[in-house]
């Protein structure tokens, strides 16, 4: 059964006679839609339009939604074919391989300057999960055939998330009008992605100790610093500075470098703090500034005394790292562009301290013990 729901103005004006007609143009639809996605769902943020596929097709629109979900817009002017539908799920089996740092770069590719972590964050007041590809499709189109909506309700009752909206054009003079009409209640479409989404992540309540943290190596700070004086960092904006401010003494960290794999898991032993305002046990074991230390990293004191860009660090004493070069990594562990975040993923969790060998959950007594130490936080 079909849901009614919505009318919309295209621009300001008096209605006068009103006469149901086809929209003027597909691409005056998907300019519709580009600029304000709100008419098919207030929940989504537009990643862009057009994006040309691997074989060469081009995708009309890509958004995202609060949780990370993508949902591919297909728009087809006039009657509906069977064809649409396959294309729309030649589209789905294309973003479910996409990952977290594609959407970042597809964004960026149509939005010059801006950045979707920050934009997803403003937008949804939360951040972009690392958890993509979870994604509905969505035909919108003047009408469809019953042909066709048979094969989409078929579709969807072997639980493939699909949906179909219709959009009516009233031709209102200098005006335009707009009804919309769903093939299927989105509730029910939403409701799969969920179920899907919950069988494929192993994400319960968080522990109060794991946190995964990210390291970007650049002339800015150096892993094999980070490894030999035990610590981790970030600079050059707030976004990638406040983040580390949620770690304490005694919270574990998961180490990975992006785009690398996990390189090490060590325990917080001091908070966040500027650069210059940090000591390591020196060559002798007594205190010396870190930035006096024999450095990597030629750049690591920039926007000195600024506690948004200035390069912030968090002291870390590490049961086991890994050079770069021997990032472990494989398909499904958690990852993120946040500089820090809580860390609930199970299986993630349980894989990466098999890897490092340390041990999955803390001692009651307060103690991490690994094979090779054992260190009292």
């Amino acid at each position: 059964m079909s849901v009614e729901v919505g009318l919309w103005r295209l621009k300001g004006g008096q209605a006068t006679e009103v006469v149901q007609g086809r929209m003027p143009s597909e691409r005056l639809l998907e300019d519709v839609l580009a600029a304000d996605i709100s008419i098919l769902d207030s929940g989504l943020l537009v990643l862009g339009r057009q994006f040309i596929t691997p074989n060469g097709k081009r995708l009309d629109l890509l958004a995202v939604a609060g949780d990370g979900s993508l949902t591919v817009i297909e728009l087809k002017r006039g009657q509906t074919e069977r064809e649409v539908v396959v294309q729309a799920l030649d589209y789905g089996s294309y973003v479910q391989t996409l990952t977290r740092d594609d959407l970042l770069e597809m964004y960026e590719s149509q939005h010059p300057g801006r950045n979707l972590d920050i934009d997803f964050t403003d937008y949804f007041g939360t951040d972009l999960p690392e958890e993509v590809g979870e994604h509905k499709l969505l035909i919108v189109a003047a009408s469809m055939d019953a042909e066709t909506e048979r094969i989409v309700n078929y579709l969807a009752g072997f639980n493939v998330p699909i949906n179909a909206v219709f959009f009516r054009y009233f031709d209102d003079g200098d005006d335009g009008l707009l009804a919309r009409t769903w093939l299927r209640d989105p509730e029910d479409i939403d409701a799969t992605t969920s179920k899907s989404s919950a069988r494929k992540r192993n994400y319960g309540p968080w522990n109060g100790t794991d946190y995964y943290v990210s390291f970007a190596s650049d002339e800015h700070r150096d892993w094999e610093d980070a490894r030999r004086l035990g610590f981790v960092s970030a600079g050059w904006g707030r976004w990638y500075t406040k983040t580390l401010h949620n770690l304490e003494p005694g919270h574990r960290v998961f180490v990975r470098a992006p785009g690398q794999g996990y390189i090490g898991v060590g325990v917080v032993t001091q908070p966040a703090r500027l650069v210059e305002d940090v000591q390591v046990p020196g060559p002798d074991g007594v205190l010396t500034p870190l930035l006096d230390a024999d450095l990597n990293a030629p750049a690591m004191h920039h926007h000195p005394g600024d506690h948004d860009k200035g390069e912030t660090v968090v002291r870390v004493n590490w049961y086991s790292t890994v050079p770069i070069s021997q990032a472990y990594s494989e398909s499904g562990l958690f990852g993120n562009q946040n500089s820090a975040c809580k860390l609930s993923d199970a299986t993630t969790i349980e894989k990466v301290c098999k890897h490092f060998n340390v041990p999955v959950d803390r001692m009651t007594d307060g103690t991490f013990v690994s094979s090779s130490m054992s260190l009292r936080v």
